[in-house]
């Protein structure tokens, strides 16, 4: 794990001929690739460089995808909050769960959203992500200004990708209108009635 999370490659490839499992946890839960996606001396790029060199070793690594380690986070959770938009590609497209929950219920869009990191909701919604899913203190979220602001970040992002709506509604409209309007529940509902 050490080597890999100060990207001793080399290293990593000889312990691992060597019968090192990389899939082997911490202390705390982690296995190396946890540790390679959260490491601040790891970019993207080399993250998938990484991910891209144990595949051809025949390493599974898409049975990391959807593991829920002992803090709560999958590995698409870390993606998502270190915006690495590729990683996440990569991860949806090698099966990992859109939708997975932390511990505390939160899922990968909730927590782009209330960063308004607005080209991860897009990626995310592209992939279907389910913006209706409630994490375990909704109620206290729904009242927290930037998660709403997200949410109608997500609403603006499926606009703009619609026909109708696309020309005829300013984004400046819709924060405004959703703020004259009860903006938590009613940005849920309106997210409730066109998605589902």
């Amino acid at each position: 794990m050490w080597a890999i999370k100060v990207k001793q490659f080399e290293m990593a490839e000889l312990l691992l001929n060597r019968g090192a499992d990389i899939f082997q946890q911490d202390g705390e839960g982690n296995d190396a690739i946890m540790h390679a996606l959260s490491a601040s001396n790891w970019d993207q790029d080399t993250f998938i460089d990484f991910w891209n060199r144990m595949k051809a070793l025949k390493y599974d690594l898409n049975r990391s995808n959807n593991v829920i380690f002992k803090v709560g986070n999958t590995l698409l959770h870390l993606a998502v909050k270190r915006q690495w938009v590729n990683v996440i590609e990569l991860f949806l497209e090698s099966g990992a769960n859109v939708n997975s929950v932390t511990n505390k219920g939160a899922t990968p869009l909730m927590l782009a959203s209330s960063k308004h990191h607005c080209h991860t909701v897009n990626v995310l919604v592209k992939h279907n992500a389910d913006i209706t899913i409630e994490d375990k203190s909704m109620e206290k979220r729904i009242e927290d200004g930037e998660y709403m602001l997200g949410l109608v970040n997500i609403l603006i992002e499926m606009l703009r990708y619609c026909d109708c709506c696309t020309q005829h509604v300013p984004r400046e409209a819709v924060f405004n209108a959703f703020i004259d309007a009860d903006l938590p529940n009613t940005c849920l509902r309106v997210l409730r009635r066109y998605i589902l």
